[in-house]
Protein backbone atom coordinates (compact mmCIF):
# COMPACT_ATOMS: atom_id res chain seq x y z
CA UNK A 1 0.00 0.00 0.00
CA UNK A 2 1.37 3.34 -1.41
CA UNK A 3 2.21 6.25 1.69
CA UNK A 4 1.85 9.95 0.19
CA UNK A 5 3.31 12.87 1.82
CA UNK A 6 3.59 16.26 1.60
CA UNK A 7 6.00 18.29 2.18
CA UNK A 8 5.99 22.61 3.07
CA UNK A 9 9.41 24.92 3.44
CA UNK A 10 8.39 28.72 4.19
CA UNK A 11 11.67 29.56 5.48
CA UNK A 12 13.10 32.12 2.64
CA UNK A 13 11.24 34.44 0.23
CA UNK A 14 11.03 31.14 -1.68
CA UNK A 15 8.60 28.84 -0.94
CA UNK A 16 7.48 25.11 -2.08
CA UNK A 17 5.55 22.42 -1.54
CA UNK A 18 5.94 18.70 -2.91
CA UNK A 19 3.80 15.74 -3.16
CA UNK A 20 5.25 12.28 -2.95
CA UNK A 21 3.95 8.50 -2.63
CA UNK A 22 6.19 6.06 -1.67
CA UNK A 23 5.54 1.97 -1.91
CA UNK A 24 8.33 0.00 -0.62
CA UNK A 25 11.63 1.62 -2.14
CA UNK A 26 10.21 3.54 -4.52
CA UNK A 27 9.45 7.37 -3.71
CA UNK A 28 7.41 8.71 -6.55
CA UNK A 29 7.24 13.01 -7.15
CA UNK A 30 3.35 13.22 -7.79
CA UNK A 31 3.23 16.94 -7.79
CA UNK A 32 5.69 20.33 -7.41
CA UNK A 33 5.10 23.80 -6.59
CA UNK A 34 7.59 26.68 -6.29
CA UNK A 35 6.86 30.38 -5.93
CA UNK A 36 8.78 33.32 -4.77
CA UNK A 37 6.96 35.72 -2.55
CA UNK A 38 8.71 38.98 -1.26
CA UNK A 39 6.16 39.38 1.72
CA UNK A 40 3.79 37.11 3.27
CA UNK A 41 3.53 33.14 1.57
CA UNK A 42 -0.12 33.34 3.64
CA UNK A 43 -1.46 35.43 0.33
CA UNK A 44 -0.61 32.14 -1.77
CA UNK A 45 0.38 28.86 0.04
CA UNK A 46 -3.62 27.43 0.24
CA UNK A 47 -4.19 28.50 -3.29
CA UNK A 48 -0.81 26.30 -4.32
CA UNK A 49 -1.79 23.55 -2.42
CA UNK A 50 -4.99 23.28 -3.74
CA UNK A 51 -3.27 22.95 -7.28
CA UNK A 52 -0.91 20.45 -5.69
CA UNK A 53 -3.37 18.20 -4.93
CA UNK A 54 -5.81 18.24 -7.95
CA UNK A 55 -2.88 17.91 -10.31
CA UNK A 56 -2.08 14.76 -8.74
CA UNK A 57 -5.62 14.05 -8.32
CA UNK A 58 -5.71 12.88 -4.59
CA UNK A 59 -7.19 14.18 -1.48
CA UNK A 60 -5.59 15.54 1.15
CA UNK A 61 -7.21 12.87 3.46
CA UNK A 62 -5.17 10.46 1.44
CA UNK A 63 -1.76 12.08 3.15
CA UNK A 64 0.11 9.41 5.71
CA UNK A 65 3.36 12.13 6.64
CA UNK A 66 3.85 15.75 6.82
CA UNK A 67 7.41 17.29 6.17
CA UNK A 68 8.04 20.57 7.42
CA UNK A 69 11.30 22.53 7.47
CA UNK A 70 11.35 24.36 10.94
CA UNK A 71 14.18 27.35 10.66
CA UNK A 72 16.16 29.30 10.81
CA UNK A 73 14.86 31.70 8.12
CA UNK A 74 12.18 34.12 7.75
CA UNK A 75 10.19 35.00 10.97
CA UNK A 76 6.95 35.51 8.83
CA UNK A 77 7.67 32.98 6.65
CA UNK A 78 8.47 30.04 9.16
CA UNK A 79 5.06 31.24 11.03
CA UNK A 80 3.35 30.85 8.15
CA UNK A 81 4.34 27.45 7.05
CA UNK A 82 4.40 25.66 10.36
CA UNK A 83 0.55 27.39 11.17
CA UNK A 84 0.02 25.80 7.60
CA UNK A 85 1.43 22.00 8.62
CA UNK A 86 -0.31 22.49 12.24
CA UNK A 87 -3.20 22.97 10.68
CA UNK A 88 -3.54 20.38 8.50
CA UNK A 89 -2.19 17.49 10.65
CA UNK A 90 -4.37 18.85 13.83
CA UNK A 91 -7.47 18.64 11.45
CA UNK A 92 -6.44 15.34 10.26
CA UNK A 93 -4.39 13.75 12.39
CA UNK A 94 -1.45 13.11 10.61
CA UNK A 95 2.26 12.94 12.28
CA UNK A 96 4.71 15.08 11.42
CA UNK A 97 8.44 15.14 10.74
CA UNK A 98 10.74 18.30 10.81
CA UNK A 99 14.47 19.29 9.41
CA UNK A 100 16.16 22.47 9.99
CA UNK A 101 15.95 24.64 6.75
CA UNK A 102 19.91 24.66 6.47
CA UNK A 103 19.98 20.65 5.97
CA UNK A 104 17.83 20.39 2.74
CA UNK A 105 20.83 22.46 1.09
CA UNK A 106 23.61 20.44 2.27
CA UNK A 107 21.55 17.03 1.77
CA UNK A 108 21.99 16.81 -2.34
CA UNK A 109 26.23 17.05 -1.31
CA UNK A 110 26.18 14.94 1.40
CA UNK A 111 28.99 12.46 -0.01
CA UNK A 112 31.12 15.37 -0.95
CA UNK A 113 34.86 15.03 0.98
CA UNK A 114 34.78 18.69 1.75
CA UNK A 115 32.97 19.44 4.98
CA UNK A 116 29.97 21.63 3.81
CA UNK A 117 29.19 25.06 5.23
CA UNK A 118 25.71 26.33 4.49
CA UNK A 119 25.60 29.73 5.15
CA UNK A 120 22.11 31.95 4.80
CA UNK A 121 21.18 35.71 4.93
CA UNK A 122 20.22 36.19 8.78
CA UNK A 123 20.46 40.08 8.05
CA UNK A 124 22.34 42.66 9.69
CA UNK A 125 25.43 41.60 9.24
CA UNK A 126 24.57 37.97 10.54
CA UNK A 127 24.62 34.62 8.53
CA UNK A 128 22.66 31.45 9.42
CA UNK A 129 24.72 28.94 10.04
CA UNK A 130 25.79 24.72 9.95
CA UNK A 131 28.68 22.65 8.91
CA UNK A 132 27.97 18.89 7.79
CA UNK A 133 30.79 16.31 7.20
CA UNK A 134 30.01 12.65 6.33
CA UNK A 135 26.39 13.16 6.75
CA UNK A 136 26.13 14.15 10.13
CA UNK A 137 26.04 17.78 11.42
CA UNK A 138 29.11 19.41 13.00
CA UNK A 139 28.12 23.03 13.37
CA UNK A 140 24.25 22.64 14.63
CA UNK A 141 22.20 25.62 13.02
CA UNK A 142 23.21 29.38 14.83
CA UNK A 143 23.34 32.74 13.80
CA UNK A 144 27.15 34.15 13.27
CA UNK A 145 28.94 37.23 12.36
CA UNK A 146 31.88 37.32 9.79
CA UNK A 147 34.22 37.30 12.17
CA UNK A 148 32.43 34.28 14.48
CA UNK A 149 32.11 32.35 11.11
CA UNK A 150 35.78 32.54 10.58
CA UNK A 151 36.72 31.09 13.83
CA UNK A 152 34.94 28.29 13.33
CA UNK A 153 36.26 27.10 10.40
CA UNK A 154 38.94 25.12 11.23
CA UNK A 155 39.54 23.23 7.98
CA UNK A 156 41.16 24.49 5.01
CA UNK A 157 38.84 24.39 2.50
CA UNK A 158 34.92 24.15 2.70
CA UNK A 159 32.02 23.34 0.15
CA UNK A 160 30.07 26.74 0.55
CA UNK A 161 26.47 26.84 -0.36
CA UNK A 162 23.46 28.99 0.70
CA UNK A 163 22.15 32.73 -0.37
CA UNK A 164 25.31 34.29 2.62
CA UNK A 165 28.00 34.18 0.33
CA UNK A 166 26.59 35.99 -2.85
CA UNK A 167 25.29 38.30 -0.40
CA UNK A 168 28.01 38.75 2.25
CA UNK A 169 31.10 38.35 -0.11
CA UNK A 170 32.30 41.42 -0.26
CA UNK A 171 32.29 41.68 3.33
CA UNK A 172 34.54 38.45 4.22
CA UNK A 173 38.20 38.74 5.33
CA UNK A 174 41.08 37.26 2.49
CA UNK A 175 41.42 34.26 4.83
CA UNK A 176 37.93 33.42 4.62
CA UNK A 177 37.56 33.76 1.20
CA UNK A 178 40.27 31.67 0.85
CA UNK A 179 38.70 28.67 2.66
CA UNK A 180 35.22 28.55 0.73
CA UNK A 181 34.84 26.59 -2.42
CA UNK A 182 31.61 27.38 -4.57
CA UNK A 183 29.93 24.38 -6.24
CA UNK A 184 29.49 24.24 -9.72
CA UNK A 185 25.74 23.99 -10.15
CA UNK A 186 22.90 24.15 -7.64
CA UNK A 187 21.16 20.98 -7.23
CA UNK A 188 18.37 22.14 -4.57
CA UNK A 189 15.87 24.06 -7.09
CA UNK A 190 13.23 23.11 -4.39
CA UNK A 191 13.54 22.31 -0.80
CA UNK A 192 10.39 20.86 -0.29
CA UNK A 193 11.50 18.14 -2.95
CA UNK A 194 14.65 17.66 -1.27
CA UNK A 195 12.49 17.24 1.93
CA UNK A 196 11.09 13.76 0.72
CA UNK A 197 14.39 12.21 -0.10
CA UNK A 198 15.70 13.20 3.32
CA UNK A 199 12.11 11.80 4.69
CA UNK A 200 12.52 8.90 2.60
CA UNK A 201 16.73 8.31 3.79
CA UNK A 202 15.91 9.37 7.51
CA UNK A 203 12.92 8.70 8.41
CA UNK A 204 14.11 5.61 10.44
CA UNK A 205 16.08 7.58 12.59
CA UNK A 206 13.95 11.09 12.99
CA UNK A 207 10.69 9.99 14.77
CA UNK A 208 7.66 11.89 14.12
CA UNK A 209 5.23 14.57 15.87
CA UNK A 210 1.92 15.61 16.70
CA UNK A 211 1.08 19.00 15.30
CA UNK A 212 1.49 20.22 19.09
CA UNK A 213 4.88 19.65 19.46
CA UNK A 214 6.30 21.01 16.05
CA UNK A 215 8.18 24.14 17.12
CA UNK A 216 9.85 27.05 15.14
CA UNK A 217 13.81 27.20 15.30
CA UNK A 218 14.39 30.81 15.37
CA UNK A 219 18.06 31.24 16.76
CA UNK A 220 17.61 34.93 16.45
CA UNK A 221 14.80 37.54 17.89
CA UNK A 222 12.65 39.15 15.51
CA UNK A 223 13.18 42.50 14.20
CA UNK A 224 10.10 43.85 16.34
CA UNK A 225 11.22 42.21 19.41
CA UNK A 226 14.94 43.70 19.01
CA UNK A 227 13.76 46.78 18.83
CA UNK A 228 11.74 46.37 21.97
CA UNK A 229 14.21 45.03 23.93
CA UNK A 230 16.80 48.29 22.41
CA UNK A 231 14.08 50.95 22.91
CA UNK A 232 13.27 51.58 19.74
CA UNK A 233 9.90 50.29 20.08
CA UNK A 234 7.43 50.61 23.30
CA UNK A 235 5.20 48.27 24.19
CA UNK A 236 1.40 49.18 23.79
CA UNK A 237 -0.17 50.36 27.11
CA UNK A 238 -2.33 47.99 28.88
CA UNK A 239 -5.71 48.59 28.59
Amino acid sequence: MSEYILCCDTSSKVGSLALFSNSGSDLKLLSSKVWTKEKSHSEVITEQCDDLFKEASLSIHKISYLVSTIGPGSFTGIRVGLNFVRTLAFANSIPIYSFNSLAPLAYPYRKSNLPILVINNAHKNMLYTAIYQNEKESLSACALGFDELEEQLKQDKYLCLGDGFPTYKDFFSDVLLEKLILPKEDYVSSIAQTLGEMWKNWRKIHRPMSWNDLLPLYIRSSEAEEKLWSGLLRPAPKQ
